[in-house]
């Protein structure tokens, strides 16, 4: 099909338009607004619902036996030295009620048959007193299965410190 010289040049220009009016359409919108949106990967999504998941479980121990690596331990920040073993740890999990928690700023490196993952816990969003946790936890495959090795876990500074390095 033969098309005219005329008729090309009238389709570049109109779409070099609609291609300029796009930009510029994007252009007024706030920077803040299109950064809003955070992505979430295949694995945030799947340990995000084994990390809900083990909260759910913990009054069952059949359940909780699933997801806890059998010599699973707890480790804080403010008593590195002192492990928590997984039978005071599930104490005291059913004593807090964490039910209604509330997981953010979740990332997860996978390296085969571990994966590190790190988020921010919030105990109870409705309670002042109960303090966010930065929580990295270990979780090892073994065949199909993830079981949750060790956490790390230390609370959140209310307060930003300062920092003279500009990355």
């Amino acid at each position: 099909m033969y098309v005219s010289a005329l008729t090309m040049m009238r389709r570049w220009v109109v779409g070099g338009l609609m291609l300029c009016a796009t930009q510029s359409a994007l252009a007024e919108q706030p920077i803040a607004a299109m950064h809003n949106i955070p992505t979430v990967t295949r694995l945030v999504q799947q340990f995000m619902g084994l990390e809900y998941a083990l909260i759910a479980a913990v009054p069952n121990d059949n359940e909780v036996g699933a997801l806890l690596a059998d010599d699973f331990e707890m480790r804080l920040g403010i008593m590195p030295n002192n492990p928590i073993p997984r039978v005071q740890w599930l104490a005291n999990m059913r004593e807090q009620s964490a039910s209604n928690a509330r997981i953010t700023q979740m990332a997860v490196h996978d390296y085969a048959n571990v994966a590190v993952v790190s988020f921010v816990i919030q105990r109870n969003p409705a309670m002042k007193s109960a303090m966010d946790m930065a929580v990295v936890d270990v979780w090892q495959k073994t065949g199909d299965t993830w079981k949750l090795a060790v956490r790390y876990a230390s609370p959140v500074s209310l307060s930003v410190p300062q920092s003279d390095k500009h990355y």
